[in-house]
């Protein structure tokens, strides 16, 4: 996880996934986290959360159009995980990323294949569709 702090930003990672991963699988998770960084992609999120809460303690949202807020910026968080991923083949290369996919499906259980259906209400693309963005690059 990365938040941004003061001129920089504060990058989190568990001690589960230290002790777990191996370091190839690291520079491949540190290396995407970067790429939010890189990218702002957390201050570009506080900006929004910001103003959807502003508007919606002023003039209030009906219900249809908090629900196309919520299923655009949903949308928006798969699009920057691409976008990361992206800084991450650039940054560690493509045997550093892979590694950080598949130890992360290991120990987290998550499918590769994820249906289209619950990746919309996901705020991240499943594998099997950011390892094929990635090779299509």
């Amino acid at each position: 996880m990365t938040v941004p702090e003061g001129g920089g930003h504060r990058l989190f990672v568990s001690n589960f996934l230290i002790m777990t991963f191996t370091p190839e699988a690291l520079r491949g998770v540190l290396a995407h986290e970067y790429g939010h960084m890189r990218q702002k992609h957390p201050a570009k999120q506080a900006v929004l959360l910001g103003l959807v809460a502003g508007v919606k303690m002023t003039a209030g949202i009906p219900l249809l159009a908090g629900l196309a807020i919520l299923f655009l910026y949903l949308w928006m968080l798969r699009e920057w995980e691409f976008i990361a991923d992206s800084e991450a083949l650039r940054l560690a290369g493509s045997e550093s990323l892979k590694k950080a996919f598949h130890e992360y499906h290991v120990v987290s259980g998550d499918t590769v294949e994820a249906s289209l259906f619950s990746e919309i209400f996901s705020g991240h693309p499943s594998f099997a569709r950011r390892w094929a963005r990635i090779a299509g690059r």
